[in-house]
């Protein structure tokens, strides 16, 4: 991934990615680059913190974490189905009241991945 984006480096754009190259590291390393990200993932991995995993949880609900240069929400759009986000561009645990209480880490990814779809296609 950092071979592919080393053109953004210092432009101060956002990388969409999906589960391919989802990591904390990848997203700190890019953001010394002045570069931001934003990553999707369904799989609930090692740097997933446990209060982000659901358990329980009602849908639409969201839970966010954050440390001084990332942010992450878990999201459940539906029953026993989570999305995790992770951002390295956005500051505030914002969510949409009008569509299904999406936070908008979650809108601002549905509305940059169209690259990353055709990237999965591309590798099937």
């Amino acid at each position: 991934m950092k071979d592919l984006s080393v053109r953004l480096f210092g432009s101060g754009l956002n990388v969409t990615t999906d589960n391919f190259f989802t990591s904390h590291n990848l997203a700190q390393f890019l953001l010394t680059q002045k570069t931001y990200t934003t990553w999707y993932s369904q799989k609930k991995g090692k740097e997933v913190p446990r209060e982000l995993v659901p358990s329980k949880r009602a849908e639409y609900e969201s839970v966010f974490a954050f440390t001084s240069d990332a942010f992450m929400v878990s999201y459940l759009p539906k029953k026993n189905k989570t999305g995790l986000l992770l951002s390295t561009m956005h500051e505030h645990p914002e969510v949409d009241t009008k569509e299904a209480k999406k936070p908008f880490m979650i809108l601002d990814y549905n509305a940059t991945k169209r690259a990353v779809d055709a990237f999965d296609q591309q590798v099937g």
